[in-house]
């Protein structure tokens, strides 16, 4: 029928590997939260010397929702490759985990 998801996935084109994450943009960070509390996705585009950040917390999307706010409001990021401007957004939490930071790094010096 028209309107349904399956009418919706015949017109759209999808841009992940299984052909349905990146349909509507919020799988990969919905599937991210099985995992944990907290997601962050990280993109730099070719070329670009800027990295855009993403940090969505599920505590504080709750507590926004039950505060009748909107809870889908978040604020994407953009920071430079030093180390300096990748540590400006990390948690504490984040910044005592070495292997975390350096695969922070590693990610910033791809491509």
């Amino acid at each position: 029928a028209p309107g349904t998801e399956t009418e919706l996935l015949k017109r759209v084109p999808t841009f992940q590997a299984d052909g349905r994450l990146g349909i509507f943009g919020k799988g990969s960070k919905s599937a991210g939260f099985y995992y944990g509390t907290q997601v962050r996705a990280i993109t730099r585009p070719k070329g670009s010397d800027k990295t855009s950040e993403l940090h969505l917390d599920r505590d504080v999307m709750h507590k926004r929702n039950a505060e009748n706010a909107d809870w889908q409001v978040s604020t994407i990021h953009e920071r430079g490759q030093s180390e300096v401007a990748r540590h400006k957004l990390r948690s504490s939490d984040e910044l005592d985990c070495p292997p975390l930071l350096d695969l922070y790094a590693r990610a910033d010096s791809k491509p």
